[in-house]
């Protein structure tokens, strides 16, 4: 189960998606004028270091794996609504 594909959605309904992904909210965030609060969180976000403390911590490498998979895809997500609707 954990090394399938995972797609959880917010819990935070916008304009667009009652379903929301991370590119839902950076159009909803940035539709109301938020962008650079939103490129302010992006540049504040070290994956590298996101993945350091995954892979310290006391799960099973599946789990890890899983996690830092989510991870990097939403952020990867963030940086492709920024580019293409910020």
């Amino acid at each position: 189960m954990l090394k399938a594909y995972h797609e959880p959605c917010g819990k935070i309904h916008t304009s667009i998606s009652s379903e929301p992904k991370m590119l839902d909210y950076v159009v909803e965030f940035s539709r109301l004028g938020f962008e650079p609060v939103v490129r302010e969180f992006a540049a504040l976000i070290d994956i590298t270091q996101i993945t350091s403390l995954v892979n310290a911590a006391f799960i099973s490498q599946t789990k890890k794996e899983a996690f830092i998979k989510l991870i990097k895809r939403r952020f990867n997500e963030l940086e492709l609504g920024l580019k293409n609707h910020g």
